[in-house]
């Protein structure tokens, strides 16, 4: 708490205001933060009701695809060939529109319940050319390849189911959940083309194909009439209309005559003209499903675009609104601290500068303009009380200034007197300090210089003893180096030597090798002069190997002793060069000794002269001393006359300097 009693009104203003703008932030970024997740998960919805469009776009032709794949497989191949080869071409395309569109979302899909749909979905759609294969060379029954096309399709329409559970909005979970059991029943009537295809072709119904049949009908009656219930008004009259087709119409007279005769069969239905019919059946389907898929676009977009405006038209309402408060609370701070300058500013003036002109503005008329008004006249009346003392102190000092001055002259006379004489001893007593410092320094110059004579001296000695060792260093060190060379010719005598040594042992060699050959040439009477042969050819080769060790040894020696050479030459060259310096600096030092021996019989006579000097001063000095000292008596006896005197003077100038410290305004100067 000191810290905020110490703050400046400024920013305790700030302080009352900050909290309120906190509070506002943090509200205003709650509100954001959650329009911004309503705003994404919009985003998130659409898109994946984009993804749902493209599969049931796939699922349509999927459709269609089934029930020619069927009617295709249980005509063996004669009807339906065609046809089947074309829907082919539409399924492809739609497959290929929602591959594209997928790639280009470069995996930003975010739920794993969908990627895992459309993971299992990729993993069925790559069966679909082995299938087709299948179907064209009649390798599949009609009931496994619409097995196949059922269990993907019923993959493909789930994600819109997934989707529903996904959507945090109530109207578009609805509406896509009434999308979705439309889907299923459109899917069911797909189905239904299929069975019927195959039954029409049969002319008969088996007790499984009339089983399923009848689940067809039912599971479709089911999920329409789930999607009536939950479908707008709009999208039912639509669905209404759309089922009033002649197409429709001819599809719900063939599936009855279906359950009129399913028991004796003789259906008397041509199996391609219930495809037809079925088709058109299934197209005004289509025709609902894609109303229905671009209201449910629609209204993800709308989301999308009302939560966008939301984050937008929120975000800046709370700028605007900070703003404001910003804007206000600036306004109000700052009439506040202006007219509390002013006040300061004013009171400042008048304290420390004693300025009582200073005037505080008066900025508004609340407690603090009252403020300024009552200092304002409080300065006033303070100002006519200083200018009256002012006024009877000027006519006091005038008087009291008459009165001391013939006292001030005579004071002024003895002052002076005193002065110079005080200034003439001072005078001297430096003069006196002077000569002695002089003097000193010059004992101490002389000591310097003897001292630096010895120095010298004791240097002289030093470099000559130096020269002498350097001489005799340079001396050992050609003779070392004469021995080295003296070894370098032994060396090469060795060599000389060693090849006499290595001649003869090859010779040797190649002796002991012919007697071999001739002991070998004699058999066994020569065995025992072939291991002789042998033996002195081993120690002619042991001999030449000794001396290639000798050479590399003596070799190796002669390289060492070269560079020690040339490493006592260059130790020699620079002892010579050292010793040569060296007489330098002894003559150097010699001229130095010289010139310090004629500093130091200078600063004698100095010395000498110098204390001569300083008994004369001091003499003189004690002299002025008796001098001031009358002097200083009668200046005594003048300051307590003018002391007196001026009391009264001072007691008047006192007060008209206290006066004078004030500033006063011009027209209270003038009075």
């Amino acid at each position: 708490m000191s810290i905020i009693k110490d703050l400046s009104f400024r920013f305790k203003l700030i302080l009352l205001v900050l909290p309120a703008l906190l509070g506002l932030l943090y509200f205003a970024g709650l509100n954001m933060l959650n329009l911004t997740e309503v705003r994404s998960s919009s985003a998130d919805i659409q898109q994946l009701v984009s993804i749902s469009s493209y599969n049931n776009g796939l699922v349509h032709e999927l459709q269609k695809e089934r029930g020619a794949t069927a009617g295709f497989l249980n005509s063996r191949g004669a009807t339906f060939g065609d046809l089947l080869k074309g829907q082919q071409l539409h399924t492809d395309s739609a497959l290929t529109d929602r591959e594209n569109f997928l790639g280009s979302l470069e995996n930003s899909v975010e739920h794993p319940q969908v990627n895992n749909q459309l993971k299992n979905i990729r993993s069925e759609l790559n069966k679909l050319k082995n299938i087709r294969q299948q179907v064209n060379n009649q390798n599949i029954s009609a009931k496994d390849a619409i097995d196949y096309y059922t269990a993907l399709n019923t993959r493909l329409l789930s994600v819109t189911a997934v989707i529903a559970q996904l959507s945090e909005d109530g109207l578009t979970a609805n509406q896509l959940q009434s999308y979705y059991n439309f889907l299923q029943g459109k899917e069911r009537a797909g189905i239904e083309r299929a069975v019927l295809s195959t039954v029409f072709n049969m002319d008969q119904f088996n007790q499984q194909t009339y089983k399923h049949f009848i689940e067809l009908v039912t599971e479709q009656d089911t999920y329409f009439d789930t999607f009536s219930k939950s479908a707008s008004s709009e999208h039912l009259q639509f669905f209404n209309t759309s089922m009033n087709d002649q197409s429709v119409i001819n599809t719900y007279n063939m599936r009855a005559k279906a359950l009129e005769k399913s028991s004796t069969g003789q259906f008397g239905i041509d199996s391609s003209t219930w495809f037809d019919q079925s088709t058109g059946r299934i197209n005004q389907l289509k025709r609902v499903e894609d109303q229905l898929t671009e209201d449910v676009l629609s209204l993800t977009a709308r989301r999308y675009s009302n939560a966008n405006q939301a984050v937008i038209v929120n975000g800046t309402s709370v700028l605007v609104l900070i703003l404001i408060v910003i804007t206000f609370g600036f306004a109000l701070v700052r009439g506040l601290t202006r007219q509390l300058n002013s006040l300061s500013k004013s009171m400042m003036e008048a304290s420390e500068e004693r300025l009582l002109s200073a005037r505080a503005e008066v900025l508004s008329q609340d407690e603090l303009g009252k403020i300024a008004e009552q200092f304002n006249s409080m300065i006033c009346i303070f100002e006519g009380i200083i200018q009256e003392i002012g006024s009877k102190s000027d006519q006091l000092a005038t008087i009291s200034e008459e009165t001391s001055s013939s006292v001030d002259n005579n004071h002024r006379n003895l002052e002076s007197q005193r002065a110079e004489t005080t200034m003439v001893a001072t005078a001297m007593e430096e003069m006196t300090a002077t000569v002695q410092e002089v003097a000193s320094s010059t004992s101490a110059t002389a000591d310097a210089a003897n001292h630096v004579d010895k120095v010298t001296e004791d240097g002289v000695e030093i470099v000559a003893n130096t020269i002498d060792k350097i001489d005799t260093l340079v001396k050992e060190m050609n003779h070392a180096n004469q021995r080295i060379s003296e070894l370098n010719v032994s060396s090469n005598n060795i060599f000389a030597v060693v090849d006499v040594i290595k001649s003869v042992a090859e010779q040797t060699n190649l002796l002991a090798l012919n007697a071999a050959i001739e002991a070998a040439r004699a058999g066994d009477q020569g065995r025992g002069f072939a291991v002789v042969a042998d033996e002195v050819r081993s120690l002619a080769q042991r001999t030449q190997e000794s001396t290639t060790e000798i050479e590399t040894l003596i070799s190796k020696f002669q390289d060492d002793s070269g560079l020690v050479s040339t490493a006592i030459n260059n130790c020699t060259s620079t002892a010579t060069s050292t010793a040569q310096k060296a007489h330098d600096m002894e003559e150097k030092l010699s001229e130095i000794q010289s010139a310090v021996s004629s500093i130091k019989g200078m600063s004698q006579q100095i010395a000498a002269a110098a204390e001569e000097q300083v008994a004369v001063t001091n003499e003189i000095a004690q002299n002025i001393r008796s001098i001031n000292d009358l002097s200083d008596e009668t200046t005594e006896g003048g300051q307590q006359i003018s002391l007196a005197a001026n009391e009264q003077a001072l007691l008047a100038s006192g007060l008209h300097d206290l006066s004078q410290t004030f500033k006063l305004s011009n027209s209270a100067s003038t009075r």
